[in-house]
């Protein structure tokens, strides 16, 4: 049924472009010869993840000599019309590269040729300032060769190139003292990624997530993104105490979901979700279980 409701949109594209009088050309859309849709399935098949999860795509192309070409930005109003886009490019080969979410969190840089652009929290690198989460990114990367004449037409496939992070802390922190809420450090992040999706610097970042307290969870909580890591990572993440700068707690990520069977590869939706409890009896670390309390889910 998706697959159909796809079909049609492309054709009614197609005859809106073609649909001009030959007499008049003044209302005409300007002529493409590439038509691309996008498609995002999730980890289910699912047709609707795309829309459910992708509030706007900028595209880039680059010519066979890795050279930059164009970009369009494309907002979440434009998708829901048509999800996919038009280029009008001369005959030739290209590679395509869209990122989904770039939005406030995100800065593409190194554009002049494929090989050397990045992407990356605009505070990356940057004195003085913390990395606080990265946008809710997705990756799609497409090869096309444009005709001489005639349209070309492809499915430009996303997948996950983000993971969410959740950390509550209760013992530590008090609602209302934001001086005393605790500070949540995320050691050996990956903060940027190549045009690939690839790896650009080691793992080596860390990361400071913004802090809030839940009245109902009675915890201070840290909802963030990073980039993609392995299962097999060097992450740790500290709680530290904001006041004598001690760190109260030290989590080695790996171990974390070795112990509670978290597995995060080859999957595109990805939510490590995290409790840490400071009590008289020491520290007791787990997945939280909120089952009897209404939360809004973070996306």
């Amino acid at each position: 049924y998706m697959n159909l409701l796809r079909l049609l949109s492309i054709l009614l594209v197609v005859l809106t472009m073609s649909g001009c009088i030959k007499e008049d050309l003044s209302d005409c859309p300007p002529a493409f010869n590439a038509l691309l849709s996008f498609k995002y399935t999730g980890d289910n098949n699912d047709e609707g993840m795309f829309a459910k999860m992708i509030d706007g795509v900028n595209l880039y192309v680059f010519d066979k000599s890795g050279q930059f070409v164009i970009k369009q930005e494309i907002n979440k109003s434009a998708l829901i019309r048509f999800q996919g886009t038009q280029l009008n490019l001369n005959p030739g080969e290209y590679t395509i590269v869209c990122w989904g979410n770039l939005f406030e969190d995100t800065k593409v840089s190194n554009l002049d040729v494929f090989d050397s652009a990045v992407v990356n929290h605009p505070n990356y690198n940057v004195v003085g300032k913390l990395i606080p989460t990265n946008d809710h990114l997705y990756y799609g990367k497409y090869h096309i060769t444009v005709p001489q004449s005639g349209v070309v037409s492809g499915e430009i496939l996303f997948k996950g190139a983000h993971i969410n992070m959740e950390i509550f802390v209760q013992g530590l922190g008090l609602s209302g003292q934001k001086e005393l809420y605790p500070v949540i450090e995320v050691r050996n992040l990956m903060p940027q990624y190549g045009f690939d999706m690839e790896n650009r610097q080691p793992m080596q970042t860390t990361y400071q997530p913004n802090i809030s307290y839940d009245e109902k969870l009675i915890a201070s909580t840290a909802y963030f993104q990073v980039l993609r890591f392995a299962d097999d990572n060097p992450v740790v993440i500290d709680i530290i105490n904001p006041v004598t700068k001690e760190i109260k707690a030290s989590v080695n990520l790996k171990d974390f979901m070795l112990t509670e069977g978290i597995a995060i590869d080859d999957k595109n939706e990805i939510t490590i979700s995290m409790l840490i409890e400071f009590a008289d009896l020491g520290i007791k670390i787990t997945v939280p279980n909120w089952e009897d309390t209404d939360i809004t889910p973070k996306r």
